[in-house]
């Protein structure tokens, strides 16, 4: 009922009755921004500033935060999963290539850690539950590697493919976990683990920029991807098939952010023509969400 009660919310204070738009929540932008959503209506929002910083917003249910630094020198998009009520993991690529991890508890901000390994992308990360966080890069091989942490932090695997954008990630249940990246023509490349990793599919398409995955409910997934044509397009898994590509028309500048939020509803975040963050959202019904223009 709290997460019912806080969609509602979001929607009517923030988008003050315009959902057929997009929404700016300000700030400068140099990359794709990173968000997810926490229990009691709490979204947290990340971007890399113009002096290359992490930066962080957030909405407690009712209203969002002032812009605020957490510092770093960031080379790439970041990524972040929520797991619980107070948990926040963020990931970037800094200036040496590797991993960077920052992470707060009880919105208490830790100090930057870094992994071994060269990234040739931002990272991706997905949880599938308390204390479980499974993070997706592309390597200096240009194929996507893995790392997870469940007590403690794994070391990297390669799980092959030809990448050439950030990865995607998402999970809608324990022991699943889904990912996407542009391959090597512009089209979508898909895998997952569900016990043990399945090959690659391809999903069809071509698209600049970088994809991004949401999880609806169990069973269920939203993709959301960058078009030739500028608008955002989208296509769902559900009921063990994907469906056809369906667009929302509208005019993007960056790749997209998408971020579960309730029940029934997607938030998507992109970079705005004026480097400024927007965002919409989705309600969605039946195979793909509603559709809006801008």
């Amino acid at each position: 009922m709290l997460n019912i009660l806080a969609a509602a919310i979001l929607l009517l204070s923030l988008s003050a009755g315009a959902e057929n738009s997009w929404t700016s929540l300000g700030g400068s932008v140099v990359a794709d921004p990173a968000a997810c959503s926490r229990a009691g209506g709490k979204v947290d929002l990340f971007v890399r500033g113009p002096d290359d910083a992490l930066w962080h917003r957030s909405f407690n249910g009712k209203r969002w935060s002032a812009w605020r630094s957490l510092g770093g020198v960031l080379t790439s998009s970041p990524a972040v999963a929520c797991w619980g009520a107070n948990r926040v993991d963020v990931f970037a690529r800094g200036q040496d290539k590797t991993l960077w991890h920052i992470w707060a508890f009880r919105e208490v901000w830790s100090s930057w850690e870094s992994f071994s390994g060269e990234l040739n992308s931002a990272p991706a990360v997905a949880t599938w539950g308390r204390g479980r966080l499974d993070v997706f890069a592309s390597g200096a091989d240009q194929t996507l590697w893995h790392k997870s942490f469940e007590g403690g932090w794994s070391e990297w695997e390669s799980l092959g493919g030809q990448v050439t954008s950030d990865p995607a990630a998402a999970s809608w249940g324990k022991h699943r976990l889904d990912v996407t990246v542009r391959g090597p023509e512009g089209e979508i490349q898909h895998k997952w683990f569900d016990g043990k990793w399945s090959g690659w599919e391809s999903l069809g398409g071509e698209w600049t920029d970088s994809p991004d995955l949401s999880p609806l409910k169990k069973g269920s997934l939203v993709l959301y991807a960058k078009g030739l044509d500028g608008a955002l397009w989208e296509k769902t898994w559900r009921d063990h098939a994907w469906s056809q590509w369906s667009s929302t028309q509208g005019s993007l500048t960056s790749g997209p952010a998408a971020s579960k939020y309730g029940r029934n509803s997607t938030l998507v975040f992109i970079r705005g023509g004026d480097g400024a963050v927007w965002y919409r959202t989705f309600i969605n019904q039946g195979e793909v969400s509603s559709k809006r223009t801008l």
